[in-house]
């Protein structure tokens, strides 16, 4: 496997990213426009060490939705 960091912590970053964004562009009226980057952060993973956005720089984005049914 070429990456070898967890795909949890990934999936973790994806997660915090699509939060980050989302309340950006809701809380703010200078907030990101369509095409912006994204701002550095670090977030703790699920392994206790650090995962910085910027140590996925390059790499194919995933974004993972999960619908919630009505039951």
């Amino acid at each position: 496997m070429k990456n070898s960091k967890p795909l949890s912590s990934l999936l973790l970053t994806v997660f915090f990213i699509t939060s980050l964004l989302l309340t950006a562009c809701s809380s703010a009226s200078e907030g990101l426009n369509v095409g912006d980057q994204a701002p550095e952060f670090t977030l703790p993973s699920s392994t206790g060490s650090e995962v910085a956005l910027n140590d996925y720089f390059g790499e194919k984005p995933v974004l993972l939705y999960f619908h919630m049914a009505k039951g």
